[in-house]
């Protein structure tokens, strides 16, 4: 064994391109877990109230294809307070282009209008 060269397989490059890939594949994991995080937090406010399961036929819609990776539930309805509106869109983008994010404003709440809750207009 004495005077035995170890020979390395991978060239110094190599190395550095699959350690950057390593890089930026676990930023974007942490990324996307903070996020599911913020979720989680947002939902467990008090003044905070979302539904899971069905209403007026509405099925949880399913959080963008990164979030589901990593496993969180769909919300079908989310209704947050005037002041907390921005945050609730940006946690969950896909309730709000589904309009399903209603919104307490002054002890009133203000529900969206869903083209599939309406009833089917007979003409």
């Amino acid at each position: 064994m004495r005077g035995m060269k170890v020979r390395s397989q991978f060239s110094l490059r190599t190395l550095l391109v699959i350690t950057g890939l390593i890089a930026v594949a676990s930023g974007w994991i942490c990324y996307q877990l903070d996020w599911i995080r913020q979720r989680k937090n947002f939902l467990a406010q008090d003044d905070v109230y979302w539904l899971r399961g069905w209403m007026y036929k509405w099925e949880p819609i399913e959080p963008s294809w990164p979030l589901r990776i990593f496993g969180p539930d769909g919300v079908a309805y989310l209704q947050v307070s005037d002041l907390c509106i921005d945050k609730a869109r940006k946690l969950f983008p896909e309730l709000d282009s589904a309009h399903r994010i209603a919104i307490e404003h002054e002890g009133k709440i203000i529900v969206p209008v869903v083209p599939d809750t309406l009833p089917d207009s007979e003409s």
